[in-house]
C-alpha cells in the first residue's frame, strides 16, 4: 500500500481515494488513531482537488466506521465537518 500511496501522492483524484483506503486498512487492524489521520488527510486532499463530494464521502465513511465501533464523539464530529465540506 505504501507504493500506491507514493504513486498517488499529489495526484488530484487519486491521492484522496488511496488515503481513504489506507484509513480503512488501519482501522481493520485496530489502529484507529492512524485511521483517523488518514481519513483527515483524504478529506483535505479531496478539498484541495475541489472534489467536495468526495470529501463528504470520506467524512461519511469515517463517521460510519466510528459509529460501528461505538465511538460516539468521532461520528458527531464527522457530521459537523461533512456539512462544511459540501
Amino acid at each position: 500500500m505504501e507504493q500506491q500511496l507514493a504513486w498517488g501522492s499529489g495526484k488530484p483524484g487519486d491521492e484522496d481515494a488511496l488515503l481513504s483506503t489506507q484509513s480503512d486498512t488501519e482501522a481493520y487492524y485496530g489502529r484507529m488513531s492512524k485511521a483517523r489521520d488518514f481519513s483527515r488527510r483524504a478529506v483535505d486532499s479531496a478539498k484541495r482537488a475541489d472534489a467536495k463530494e468526495a470529501a463528504a464521502l470520506w467524512l461519511a465513511n469515517a463517521a460510519l466506521r466510528e459509529a460501528e465501533l461505538g465511538q460516539r464523539g468521532g461520528g458527531k464530529t464527522g457530521r459537523c465537518d461533512c456539512a462544511g465540506a459540501v
